[in-house]
């Protein structure tokens, strides 16, 4: 699997070397998005609209009715 991530307060991952990459082109590109942080800042609606499939683990889609977002 690729992975990648999204974070501006966590630029890169070590070990792993993995670096933050630009969000729109990463939700673009991705099967399924994981939201594992609640970051302000975010638009979220407009995320969900472009992704394919969301996890929803901090609630932020509270309130959407975007049919692609599972909430856990």
């Amino acid at each position: 699997a690729d992975v990648s991530y999204h974070d501006e307060h966590v630029p890169t991952l070590e070990p792993e070397g993995l670096e933050s990459v630009e969000l729109g082109p990463a939700v673009a590109d991705a099967d399924a998005v994981a939201i594992i942080t609640a970051h302000p800042g975010i638009d979220y609606e407009a995320l969900f609209e472009a992704a394919r499939l969301v996890v929803d683990f901090r609630g932020v889609s509270r309130g959407s009715e975007a049919a692609n977002v599972v909430r856990l």
